[in-house]
């Protein structure tokens, strides 16, 4: 809703405007709709529905954001932030990797960067099999306002990224074998030009990985190499500049606090939701320092 009445007092800003217009109120009417349907107990496609709905909505959401780039900034501000990094570092960071464009090590981090794209399904499916569903929709709720809140703040901080600025200056592309290649392609085909500041990728990769930690530890020993390689293949790749995956990093640690509190506060009347009622529930919701507590004692496995 806040988008929507964006896109109707900045409509200067956006081309075809009553098309995003449209878009974001039928999605808030959706939502809306969704979110006050009863859910019945033994309604498995219902609640699957209900659980996931959200997270489908957000490819399209996200598809708009590279036409709401400008829509409070009507102008780039890579040149700015280069700056702001040259300032720091004395150099151009994605400049500077170029002396390590390794095949190896570009293979190692982009296949971090292309796991993005299965590890929330590959995390939701783990829990779902483990049968773990409060925590799988702390974890799905969390990633959803994540998701959110990098989404919006897009509009405030236009970034391209440095493959748009610096594609003049780099020496050549990434060498590489297989990783490469896939994660050239599906930048090039699905990427939206401006989602950069904050890093997605890197909020949501933290997202998962602190989840995984408190849930599943097993898992959490395969997840932490693969983020790793995820979070440092942003710049590498030349997808983001570093102050964009530090953004990432620390909104994704506001996001997972934020969620806790809410999901916690029994004032906010979260645990009233059908999800969250005895008998649909393994465990009930209960204050947020408790709620920490039970899930370092959750199955380790």
């Amino acid at each position: 809703m806040v988008v929507g009445l964006s896109v109707l007092i900045f409509r200067q800003n956006v081309p075809n405007w009553e098309l995003h217009f449209i878009f974001n109120a039928s999605v808030a009417v959706f939502v809306l709709h969704i979110s006050r349907m009863p859910v019945n107990p033994e309604g498995i496609l219902q609640k699957t529905v209900r659980r996931w709905y959200f997270l489908v909505l957000l490819l399209f959401i996200y598809q708009q954001t590279g036409g709401l780039v400008f829509l409070y900034i009507p102008e780039w501000l890579d040149n700015q932030l280069a700056q702001l990094e040259f300032n720091i570092f004395g150099l151009h960071p994605t400049i500077y990797l170029e002396k390590f464009n390794i095949p190896i090590l570009n293979e190692y981090f982009m296949l971090g960067y292309f796991a993005y794209f299965f590890l929330i399904l590959s995390y939701a499916i783990i829990l779902m099999r483990k049968r773990l569903h409060f925590e799988l929709d702390m974890f799905v709720t969390t990633a959803a306002f994540t998701f959110l809140i990098c989404f919006y703040m897009f509009y405030f901080f236009p970034i391209a990224g440095p493959r748009f600025l610096f594609r003049e200056v780099y020496e050549g592309p990434l060498h590489g074998y297989l990783f490469v290649h896939l994660v050239d392609y599906v930048i090039k085909n699905g990427a939206a030009e401006g989602g950069s500041m904050p890093s997605t990728h890197t909020a949501i990769a933290i997202v998962i990985l602190v989840h995984s930690w408190r849930y599943t530890r097993k898992v959490a020993y395969v997840f932490t190499p693969i983020v790793f390689a995820l979070v440092i293949g942003t710049f590498w790749g030349r997808f983001h500049f570093i102050s964009d995956t530090i953004v990432g990093f620390v909104m994704a640690v506001i996001c997972i606090i934020i969620s806790d509190w809410i999901i916690g506060n029994k004032k906010l009347g979260w645990h009233k939701l059908p999800y969250y009622q005895p008998g649909i529930m393994e465990k009930p919701v209960v204050a947020n320092r408790k709620c920490i507590r039970n899930f370092s004692k959750s199955d380790p496995s």
